[in-house]
């Protein structure tokens, strides 16, 4: 079932990918040596019905906070026709998903070597050594409060972004994503069970290609906020620096990020 809803969330995000200026067909070659045709993903997989539970929803046991969760809250983050600040909305979210002693991960696949931060929280820390077991050295920095991994753009980056959710068994994962490798994520990604997609888009110039994309994506049964403004420059700075509190008032609508993290950021911080 991961594996269809991964699929459908690709194809919903590249729903009619003519119309909205992204192109056509895109191919990859992977470990099989062979040519995956990104048009075809869509015609091969069945639409599940709709998902039943939020996104970042938590178990909540005696005393009111979250239990542990078998799955971590992924969600995917993209700027819509070229868009910019999509990469420091996501690491906005990924800001307002953590605390001192628990960090979010931040994945930015293609993005440029993170250094670390001249102060970072224990739980940034703590997930920088965890990774550094497992990756080259400059690819991961605990930066404030949250802790950046660098993938490449490529097959083997999205296996190594598989990879690093799993070992750090963190609680959220924002991942960054170029437009053209979302289309391709159901067979690069089933592991990943993407709860939500994070846009960024300006409005109200993009409104006639966002608002069918939402549309699909929500009758999908993914959680969908849209960051309709970029966020100020010093917003921006503070958000990659790990240093953008849920609740700045230049930071990502709380309305979002309460709908992409549900009772996990309305538990904590409420």
């Amino acid at each position: 079932m991961t594996l269809q809803r991964l699929a459908c969330l690709a194809s919903a995000v590249f729903a009619g990918l003519g119309p909205l200026g992204w192109g056509t067909t895109t191919r990859v070659s992977t470990s099989d040596g062979k040519d995956n045709d990104v048009s075809d993903v869509r015609l091969e997989v069945e639409v599940p019905p709709p998902r039943s539970r939020r996104a970042g929803t938590a178990r909540i046991v005696p005393g009111g906070s979250p239990g542990p969760r078998s799955h971590p809250v992924v969600i995917v983050s993209a700027g819509v026709n070229g868009a910019e600040g999509s990469r420091a909305a996501a690491a906005a979210l990924a800001c307002a998903a953590s605390t001192a002693e628990s960090a979010s991960l931040f994945v930015d696949v293609g993005g440029r070597t993170p250094r670390p931060t001249l102060l970072s929280s224990k739980g940034a820390q703590r997930l920088e050594e965890r990774l550094q077991a497992h990756f080259a050295k400059g690819r991961v920095a605990a930066r404030g409060q949250i802790c950046q991994l660098v993938v490449d753009a490529d097959v083997a980056g999205l296996k190594a972004l598989v990879k690093a959710v799993s070992v750090t068994a963190v609680d959220v994962a924002v991942v960054h994503l170029p437009l053209h490798l979302v289309g391709i994520a159901p067979r690069l990604l089933p592991e990943l069970d993407i709860s939500g997609v994070l846009l960024r888009a300006d409005l109200p110039a993009a409104r006639p290609r966002l608002a069918p994309l939402v549309l699909d994506l929500m009758g999908r049964g993914f959680t969908v906020g849209t960051v309709k403004h970029r966020l100020s420059w010093v917003a921006e700075r503070r958000a990659l620096f790990g240093a953008l509190s849920a609740e700045a008032r230049d930071g990502l609508p709380r309305s979002i990020v309460r709908r992409l993290l549900g009772d996990l950021i309305t538990g904590s911080r409420s």
